[in-house]
């Protein structure tokens, strides 16, 4: 994906010379030229029609289909510069190439150039990844233990317990951080003691009558 950005960046500041030259047939609504650039390029992109549609939201990065037949980039945010929208009082077209950029001009992008809320999209995808990798890697895990459960053999048990003891501990941690904190007989515990280090960033869930209220 960061390929994509740095390549659809570059294609958007890139000038185009005018006139076009003839051979060249930029189609935006099929995401499709025939320029030299395009069809060399594995990313399937070039300044034409990065420069032929409006100017791109950061998440398009991230949800943007490439197909393997035309229209080759496909998104809803894909909106070709001149797409006539129907209106009670509709406005003369624009014209295909009005955001081509002057020689020498590397003036922001609207919309691309906000790095900080590109880089905290792309942080919370991974984080989504991560945590549902975990999260299904644990709960197939769990089925292969009950499997081993049938047969009464303690020499896998005794590896899991070996191998995964640092791994239980933090469980156990946050089992114990998560009951106190839902325990209406004992205060809170602090963040900040030594024995809450690995729990400092966990959240515990709400107790169950919690939930009934």
């Amino acid at each position: 994906m960061s390929g994509d950005i740095g390549r659809y960046r570059r294609c958007k500041t890139t000038p185009i010379t005018l006139p076009l030259n003839p051979k060249y047939r930029p189609d935006a609504h099929k995401w499709v030229c025939t320029c030299p650039y395009f069809c060399t390029s594995r990313f399937l992109i070039c300044k034409h029609l990065v420069q032929a549609v409006h100017p791109v939201h950061p998440v398009f990065f991230l949800e943007v289909t490439r197909n393997r037949t035309s229209p080759f980039w496909i998104h809803s945010s894909l909106i070709p510069l001149d797409a006539v929208v129907a209106s009670p009082t509709t406005s003369p077209p624009t014209t295909q190439y009005a955001s081509i950029v002057p020689s020498g001009d590397n003036g922001p992008t609207v919309g691309l150039e906000d790095d900080s809320e590109l880089a905290a999209i792309q942080a919370r995808a991974t984080y989504d990844e991560r945590l549902s990798a975990r999260i299904s890697d644990l709960r197939n895990f769990i089925n292969i233990l009950e499997y081993q459960q049938q047969f009464g053999d303690p020499r896998f048990l005794d590896v899991v317990d070996r191998e995964g003891a640092a791994f239980f501990r933090l469980l156990e941690q946050c089992q114990r951080r998560e009951n106190a904190e839902n325990s209406t007989r004992t205060a809170a515990p602090t963040t900040w003691g030594a024995s809450n280090t690995n729990t400092m960033f966990l959240r515990t869930r709400p107790r169950l009558a919690d939930h009934d209220t």
